[in-house]
């Protein structure tokens, strides 16, 4: 078990897992109840198992790195709750598809932060992943402008997110890291729900909880993963829920893909995997020209 708890590759594709039945769960319930109100139930059940946490272990609730700790606060909130608006009115498979392209953005964000110049071969997966991108969304053109951009918005913030939590991970706890954003959440959601809120019935409740449950077990595991790991080593291995989300929603929901979106999901696979290699094998020369450890394997 400690080895598993070791290993960022395993722990992302376990993550990648219990986020996909999260997703079932928000799927469940989207056209019910309202989007903020289901973002505050799944946060506050995280608020309080990680919370938990912290005092079972004896940690402080005091963060250490408290401007890298908003912006990973604020940039969780807003990846998520693009993420449960987009599987609303988009296809479960392509909303999953379009939020997973933050390994694209951690790969742009990753030259612009050490400020190197773009490569022909860079140029090229970039403007590839974007053709992708488009054919995703337009089998849905009636959406365009709202849930497929929006779950764009979402990959950039979920981006921001696995970089900052790579940087939070040397300075912060776990858990600490995981409590803030899920308080966060449950502050900026809550005035946004205030004259929408719907009291859910028994079988709602316990979808909401299962999202909770689920969503709390994926956020550690992915937390971690991106702790221990190097962003552009771990990130491709996101795409295996992308795989399982349309299977998904083939057999829950009948939504089968359109082939120009099919064609599209695999556009965007293949290029960001390939980006985030490429961005690592940069790194590496980086990082070795500054004679600096290679810290990023885990």
């Amino acid at each position: 078990m400690s080895r598993l708890w070791n290993d960022s590759r395993w722990l992302l594709i376990i993550g990648e897992i219990f986020f996909l039945i999260m997703s079932i769960c928000v799927k469940e319930v989207i056209f019910d109840i309202p989007l903020y109100e289901i973002v505050f139930i799944r946060s506050l059940f995280s608020v309080f198992i990680f919370g938990g946490c912290l005092l079972r272990f004896h940690l402080s609730f005091r963060p250490v790195n408290i401007p890298l700790m908003v912006l990973r606060a604020f940039s969780g909130f807003v990846a998520m709750s693009s993420f449960f608006y987009a599987i609303g009115v988009l296809h479960f498979g392509d909303a999953t598809m379009l939020i997973n392209t933050y390994p694209l953005f951690v790969a742009l964000l990753t030259y612009f932060l050490f400020k190197e110049r773009l490569s022909k071969e860079l140029i090229i997966l970039i403007l590839v992943s974007w053709i992708g991108i488009i054919l995703i969304i337009r089998p849905q053109f009636a959406v365009m402008n709202v849930g497929g951009l929006i779950a764009l918005m979402g990959g950039f913030f979920g981006a921001i997110e696995v970089l900052v939590i790579h940087r939070l991970y040397k300075t912060d706890s776990i858990y600490r890291i995981a409590f803030y954003m899920m308080v966060a959440c449950c502050l900026l959601s809550l005035p946004l729900l205030m004259n929408h809120f719907v009291v859910p019935d028994f079988g709602q409740t316990t979808i909401l909880l299962g999202a909770g449950l689920f969503g709390t077990a994926g956020q550690l595991t992915i937390t971690r993963a991106f702790g221990i790991g190097h962003t552009t080593r771990v990130s491709p291995l996101a795409y295996l829920g992308v795989v399982l989300s349309y299977i998904v929603g083939i057999v829950f929901w009948s939504e089968i893909p359109h082939v120009v979106s099919f064609i599209g999901a695999v556009i965007v696979i293949g290029s960001c995997i390939r980006l985030a290699q490429f961005a690592r094998q940069r790194l590496i020369v980086k990082i070795k020209s500054q004679h600096i450890p290679d810290q990023g394997n885990s």
